[in-house]
């Protein structure tokens, strides 16, 4: 779960900080740099399950089959162009820094917990730096990996002593950070400590990527397009692909291989909008997705005939659906072509997850609607305002500007709304002074 990301030079982002809450709304005209946050911090996602030094890479489509109908490969998120392209005018570097927790447990075991604070920069595409620190709690232990690592500098290991054992760790030059350098026993360990040991220094190598990998981008490009799509070999892992097509490949396959997925999905569809939802497979090895009306005996239609507005719900709803209690969504203008009374119905669903599952929510939105339904969860008590954080984004002189409204326990917003309520009223106006004239 985020508590903090900071940017600097990346887009129009001079130098940005953001802390996060239970629900994060970021607001703002447009071109104000909301987006810039979420895309940041997926690409840098993207680099490390890559591996490489470059934190962008040219990408091609690849050709399609029936056995790999998809146009991207997994790992490709999203494209955002050369270095050049997201770097802030004049400047040659990028930073990119995020804190944020895990938390894992075994059955028969206590919890354990990491709280991750990492740092990088990137010149001319090159990591030149990576820092952090990874604090822990293991086994009713706890302890702090710190590590620093610039280019050119001599890969030194990095040391950390537990339970009567010297773990060490390389800094690395790529986007992996670190790798081991072995264990070393001070004295009598027994072996069960030792294979403990060994697991841990494992999870600290992968923190780093287990906190960005718990980041699930909802895009703003959404909905059903065709009747039917091929059905993969195997289901997706997610959604998070770039272009809509792969999406929605995605998308039926998952429902299609998991019906406790589809009934689960089915009941937040019959909540919002009073439908279900049925995956046939087609001839053809493809499959489609099929809706019913609740408690109707008409018969199925596809799904993408029942509006624009109701094809949103699956593409939000199911990574929603599949994402780890205690992991992040990035949910992108959850307004789409819906009524406002949807975006409120959507919301309450939202919160409601937010607090029964563990999930934490970071939506981006130009609505009114979506806006007015967090703070009126915050008046009737269903959040406290420890729960959320507003921040409120504009440009000034090419360079974005954020700050964060304080919200009191009647959902109200110091000092008012910024933005929202003027151009409503510079037209109501102007509405009436024409109907003066005539």
């Amino acid at each position: 779960m985020l508590t903090k990301t900071w940017l600097k030079n990346f887009k129009a982002h001079a130098q940005t900080e953001i802390e996060f809450r239970r629900i994060t709304l970021f607001i703002g005209p447009n071109n104000s740099g909301k987006s810039s946050l979420g895309q940041a911090l997926i690409l840098l996602r993207q680099a490390a399950a890559r591996g490489n030094p470059g934190l962008t890479v040219p990408v091609q489509r690849k050709a399609t089959s029936q056995n790999d109908p998809y146009l991207y490969p997994e790992d490709q998120l999203i494209d955002l162009g050369d270095f050049g392209h997201i770097v802030r005018r004049g400047q040659t570097g990028i930073v990119i820094g995020l804190e944020g927790s895990l938390e894992f447990s075994k059955a028969s075991e206590p919890a354990n917990g990491f709280h991750v604070n990492l740092e990088v920069g990137i010149t001319d595409n090159n990591l030149t730096s990576h820092q952090g620190a990874v604090r822990f709690s293991w086994q009713s232990s706890s302890g702090t990996l710190n590590w620093k690592w610039f280019a050119g500098m001599q890969g030194l290991p990095t040391i950390l002593q537990y339970a009567g054992a010297v773990m060490q760790f390389i800094p690395q030059g790529n986007f992996q950070f670190f790798t081991p350098a072995g264990v070393t026993q001070q004295g009598n360990v027994p072996r069960e400590v030792m294979a403990e040991i060994q697991t841990l220094q494992s999870e600290l190598i992968r923190s780093p990527g287990s906190l960005l990998n718990s980041l699930h981008p909802i895009f703003p490009l959404r909905g059903l397009e065709e009747r039917g799509s091929p059905l993969t070999n195997v289901p997706a892992r997610n959604l998070e692909r770039m272009c809509v097509a792969d999406r929605t490949v995605a998308l039926l396959s998952m429902l299609a291989y998991d019906l406790d997925l589809q009934e689960r999905v089915s009941n937040w569809l019959d909540k919002l909008v009073q439908l279900r939802i049925k995956v046939p497979l087609l001839p053809g090895k493809r499959v489609t997705l099929l809706s019913a009306p609740t408690n109707s005996k008409g018969a199925d239609s596809l799904f993408m005939n029942e509006g624009t507005g109701a094809n949103q719900l699956p593409f939000i709803l199911v990574p929603i659906g599949i994402s780890p209690p205690g992991e992040t969504i990035l949910l992108a203008e959850p307004e789409v072509h819906l009524h406002p009374k949807m975006q409120s119905k959507l919301v309450s669903l939202l919160v409601n997850l937010a607090h029964e599952e563990s999930r934490q929510f970071v939506i981006e939105t130009h609505s009114e609607h979506i806006l007015h339904s967090v703070l009126y969860a915050v008046a009737k008590g269903d959040l406290s305002p420890s729960d959320i954080a507003i921040y409120y984004f504009d440009k000034k002189n090419g360079i974005i500007e954020s700050r964060k409204l304080e919200v009191s326990a009647k959902g109200q917003i110091e000092g008012g709304l910024p933005g929202f309520f003027e151009q409503s009223l510079d037209e109501l106006s102007e509405y009436l002074e024409a109907l003066k004239k005539n």
